[in-house]
């Protein structure tokens, strides 16, 4: 894979990889696997924190999957209604 980087950054680069004493291969893996590593991370705690609410709350509406639109379309008329009172 090769990548195209502006000047600024190479030169940043090398800088950071000459004062970590490795190379700049080895400083944008390094840099790479931390960036995937942290994606990685932050899904996990996005479908955790997903599925925590799943099951948490009850309305007593047992067919909001199949019926949503019909539910969505009752909710914007209730509000539009108490807006135009």
């Amino acid at each position: 894979m090769q990548v195209k980087l502006s000047q600024e950054l190479e030169q940043a680069l090398r800088e950071i990889a000459r004062r970590r004493s490795i190379s700049v291969e080895s400083l944008i893996e390094q840099a790479i696997r931390q960036l995937v590593a942290q994606e990685a991370e932050s899904y996990q705690q996005r479908v955790q924190k997903a599925l925590s609410v799943v099951g948490k709350y009850r309305f007593g509406i047992t067919d909001l999957a199949e019926n949503h639109d019909t539910y969505f379309a009752e909710a914007v008329k209730t509000c539009c209604d108490e807006r135009l009172r």
